[in-house]
């Protein structure tokens, strides 16, 4: 009888987490760079741009983590339909994580919407807000496909192809980018 703590199981279960691990962290990696990058366009355009640039990220930021924490839940969900191979129920986690990527959408477009105006009620800098408005209206318009975009590796996640998720953010570096500039 094989004991569960036995090295072989071990080195077993170890190389199967990173197999699924690395890629993710590699992903993360490449989204701390590609937020490093943009900070360090903005700074080249002076003080205030680049403090309002991290007025924007830090509250954006705030907004999406509180709702990538909700779509985590197409990870679990639709693991646990593939490991039981029930491909009806990995469908139905896929199409209801897109519906929840849209319907989320509006109320983080709208808090993006308000924030200038509570940051004024706030005494921030006027010149802070003045050019940080634009950022953050800006971004509105990239909540919908980050949402889904967020959804889509989530689902890759359970279904473990990590692999394509560290892929999507390799593919997403030079696009946003080119937004950012």
């Amino acid at each position: 009888m094989s004991s569960i703590f036995s090295l072989s199981n071990i080195k077993s279960e170890f190389k199967c987490s990173m197999r699924l691990a690395v890629p993710l962290v590699a992903s993360e990696v490449i989204y701390g760079l590609n937020s490093f990058i943009a900070t360090i366009m903005v700074a080249h355009l002076g003080q205030e741009q680049l403090a309002a640039n991290a007025l924007v990220w830090s509250i954006y930021i705030s907004v999406i983590v509180f709702f990538i924490g909700i779509f985590c839940s197409v990870s679990v969900m639709s693991s646990q339909s593939f490991g039981a191979k029930d491909q009806i129920g990995v469908s139905i986690c896929f199409k209801q994580g897109l519906i929840m990527a849209i319907a989320f959408s509006l109320p983080m477009m709208l808090i993006m919407w308000v924030i200038p105006v509570v940051l004024t009620w706030a005494k921030q800098d006027p010149a802070v807000i003045k050019c940080a408005k634009p950022f953050f209206y800006s971004l509105i318009w990239s909540i919908l496909p980050f949402n889904i975009m967020i959804v889509i590796q989530q689902f890759l996640i359970g279904i473990t192809k990590t692999r394509l998720v560290m892929f999507m953010s390799i593919l997403a570096v030079p696009i946003e980018i080119f937004f950012y500039y």
